[in-house]
């Protein structure tokens, strides 16, 4: 997901974004995703993808 591409590190950032990270991991896993890593390059492409895992569909 980025995460050693990040510059975050004042305050809390670098915590925030771990908590988003885990979030989306278990929004995958609660809709029993096989392959996270593409689930997550489907979602960035299409980003409409979000509201399926949010139950906005």
């Amino acid at each position: 997901m980025g995460e050693d591409r990040c510059r975050v590190g004042k305050g809390n950032g670098s915590q925030i974004l771990a908590g988003l990270r885990n979030t989306i991991l278990n929004l995958f896993r609660l809709n029993e995703v096989k392959n996270v890593a593409a689930e997550i390059r489907k979602t960035m492409y299409y980003s409409g993808n979000y509201k399926y895992y949010l139950g906005l569909h």
